[in-house]
């Protein structure tokens, strides 16, 4: 079955994922939520939510080349956050970091997160340590936060492996008498 050099015998594995984000606000929740993924430039996709793996040799592309290889109605899969409210003035976000590690044999993996009254520099934080530790716990690995993250090289070292995290953030309050949504999601390409 297999194509060419790079396209995997199984059909399903991705080979190429991107970061979105978007906030919808309307009078009603569920149009709230479809304003969010039109923000997010994803409403005419038939989204398939699924677990957090990011297989390996997965490229992580802008939203730009992401959409171009898509179609509208196209069965996608998605790691998705959302998060709503109708009460004024409620700040809320949705999130989602990958964690791509640098040896493109290895797997990496997806958080989202979702919280009310959180700043945007703490949703980050929040979204990116979640992240490495998923991927350390599933790898058996224990985690040394005072020596894992490198601000200075922006990189996660998990038993000398090393990790750049990505993130979306979307952030929004809520407004009166009007539903708000944030989404985030990382997007599939097969």
């Amino acid at each position: 079955m297999t194509t060419g050099k790079n396209d995997s015998v199984h059909p399903l594995v991705p080979k190429a994922v991107f970061l979105t984000k978007g906030v919808g606000v309307h009078s009603e929740r569920l149009n709230s939520f479809e304003e969010a993924l039109r923000d997010a430039r994803i409403s005419s996709l038939n989204l398939v939510t699924v677990s957090s793996i990011v297989p390996p040799h997965c490229r992580l592309l802008d939203i730009e080349e992401g959409l171009r290889r898509l179609s509208p109605g196209q069965l996608t899969f998605s790691v998705m956050s959302r998060c709503d409210c109708n009460e004024e003035g409620r700040l809320m976000s949705a999130a989602v970091a990958i964690l791509l590690p640098e040896n493109p044999d290895d797997y990496g993996y997806i958080s989202e997160f979702h919280s009310y009254g959180m700043e945007t520099e703490e949703v980050e934080d929040w979204v990116c340590d979640q992240a490495a530790e998923l991927y350390a716990s599933a790898k058996g690995l224990k985690i040394n936060w005072k020596r894992a993250w490198s601000p200075i090289d922006e990189k996660y070292t998990l038993a000398e492996r090393s990790f750049s995290p990505k993130y979306v953030v979307s952030m929004a309050s809520g407004k009166k008498d009007k539903w708000v949504t944030t989404v985030a999601a990382a997007v599939f390409i097969l």
